[in-house]
């Protein structure tokens, strides 16, 4: 199964927010619509980072940081991971598994085509083992 067959169900819009913003402004965002991450886009529009409650989590407890006036660009992560619409949903399992994050950007080149979890990608997974499972079985039975 490809990434581009779970972005099509997907029914939300992937939240940005600027990396000159605050990590309370972050919180207020994450907090608001129930997720877990944001994408961090620059002024033109490129994506420069991902910040997550992971994050914002571990400067809180090293530094103790004032959330009102720590910027999104000092916590948020850069080395970021990406996926294509056109990956395998378990090539990018592993790279998830092998990074350790949970929340995987997807690009159609420069363009943002959506953002993936590590649950949606485990639930895919698990759907079209079913399926294949099924299918399976219906032979099977049909050949007795």
């Amino acid at each position: 199964m490809l990434v581009s067959e779970i972005l099509k169900k997907q029914t939300y819009e992937v939240l940005t927010i600027g990396p000159g913003r605050t990590v309370l402004d972050a919180i207020g965002v994450l907090v608001e619509n129930k997720i877990g991450s944001l994408l961090v886009k620059d002024d033109a529009g490129q994506i420069v980072g991902i910040i997550t409650e992971r994050d914002i989590l571990i400067d809180s407890a090293q530094n103790s940081s004032r959330l009102a006036e720590t910027l999104v660009s000092k916590i948020m992560t850069t080395d970021l991971a990406t996926g294509s619409p056109c990956d395998r949903v378990v090539d990018l399992l592993n790279l998830m598994t092998q990074r350790r994050i949970r929340h995987l950007p997807i690009m159609n080149g420069a363009e943002l085509a959506g953002l993936v979890s590590i649950g949606d990608l485990v639930k895919s997974q698990l759907m079209e083992t079913q399926s294949e499972n099924d299918h399976l079985k219906e032979y099977i039975q049909g050949a007795g």
